[in-house]
């Protein structure tokens, strides 16, 4: 393990010469190679009686395995979205390994409630993610921790909201597990804080974790900006669950045609975005444009009014029209324009009128750039 094949020779040179040499342990290979497709080599390599059970890690554009024919994910051990996290390929690596070893099994039979549920304990490296925990109770730390392990995945902690933004800081992560109620800075508005400080295309997937039982609170969690929600005591089938939309939802989205790419802008999460108009009905052009149109000239209507209820003292008005752009903006992906929103909700009105306006101000601008985004789309159908 560890022979290197340079790029510009690799398909000629991999599979010419390594049933000659000791077969390595694992092959990683780019599907998006120069000068053979990579799907191609994968099926030569498995012609070769000695190569044909080689555990294959893929390296794949961002969305591919979803769009790969059936008769070649069968190839593929365990696939990776570029740009490769080090934490996650070694994770990935430390999971095919292990199943080489024999060491795990691949599922495992729950007991929840009267159901049997069948748990996929290999689901670390058939779905790596890149995981941070954050918890403040010790003893839920662990069980967390555990219930990870059981699925094939590790973990890092952070004991309260201060310490996943600083965590964030050092490193990134695929998803916060976070628990909602958290000392110091509580879990709500540490998510509050990722929104509104990273590009969209650089955070996290967010899941809620609470004890709280009451009716509609799930709903605010997500209206919030929460991504998904599990309840505590968590049970491992809703855990896995939500770790396998958290993995569908970062490999869905490529640059195909129809696709809205990341790189528009950091103004425009382009995961909520493609969410959005594939509710509204993507199919239907016309008719996607028209929603687009409608949030514009309602948030552009939203912003000239709170502007004139701030100068006249309304605070109600301006409060109830700030909620309403916030809540808007949410749902095409504009989250840095709803953060912003949210925070001028959070100023204790009237008396810091000044630092509200100055508030204003950026919203506007803002909405700018996310009209820019929306308005130079070309919508086509998916």
């Amino acid at each position: 393990m560890g022979d290197e094949t340079p790029g510009g020779r690799v398909g000629s040179r991999g599979t010419g010469a390594a049933p000659a040499a000791s077969p390595p342990d694992i092959a990683i290979l780019d599907i998006a190679l120069s000068d053979i497709d990579g799907l191609s080599l994968i099926r030569q390599i498995r012609r070769h009686a000695r190569m044909a059970s080689l555990p294959v890690l893929a390296l794949t554009s961002v969305g591919v395995r979803g769009e790969l024919p059936r008769s070649t994910t069968e190839d593929i051990t365990a696939c990776l979205a570029k740009p490769i996290r080090p934490g996650t390929l070694y994770q990935a690596l430390m999971a095919m390994a292990q199943k080489q070893d024999g060491t795990e099994t691949p599922v495992q039979v729950v007991l929840q409630g009267n159901q049997a549920t069948t748990i996929d304990t290999q689901m670390g490296y058939h779905h790596p993610l890149h995981i941070l925990v954050a918890e403040d109770n010790t003893v839920n730390q662990k069980v967390a921790i555990g219930l990870l392990g059981r699925l094939g995945y590790r973990a890092d902690i952070a004991a309260n909201g201060l310490e996943v933004l600083h965590a964030l800081e050092r490193q990134p992560y695929d998803v916060v597990l976070m628990d909602v109620q958290m000392p110091e800075m509580d879990g709500v508005e540490a998510m509050h804080h990722i929104r509104s400080l990273w590009p969209a295309n650089q955070q996290p997937r967010v899941i809620a974790m609470t004890a709280h039982a009451m009716k509609g609170y799930r709903e605010w969690l997500l209206q919030e900006g929460m991504d998904d929600y599990i309840s505590k005591p968590v049970q491992l089938p809703e855990l896995a669950k939500a770790l396998y939309q958290s993995n569908r939802r970062i490999l869905r989205h490529e640059s195909r045609p129809g696709a809205i790419g990341q790189h528009l802008s950091p103004s425009v999460d382009t995961v909520i975005l493609e969410q959005f108009l594939e509710a509204v009905g993507r199919s239907k052009p016309d008719e996607t444009s028209q929603f687009i149109h409608l949030y514009l000239d309602n948030a552009s209507m939203l912003l000239a009014n709170m502007r004139q209820a701030l100068e006249k003292g309304h605070i109600q008005t301006f409060t109830r029209l700030t909620s309403s752009l916030r809540s808007s903006s949410t749902q095409v992906g504009a989250l840095r324009l709803s953060a912003l929103c949210r925070s001028l909700e959070a100023l204790k009105l009237p008396s810091v009128v000044e630092k509200a306006t100055s508030l204003v101000t950026q919203v506007e601008t803002e909405y700018t750039h996310v009209r820019e985004v929306l308005t130079s789309l070309q919508v086509t159908p998916s």
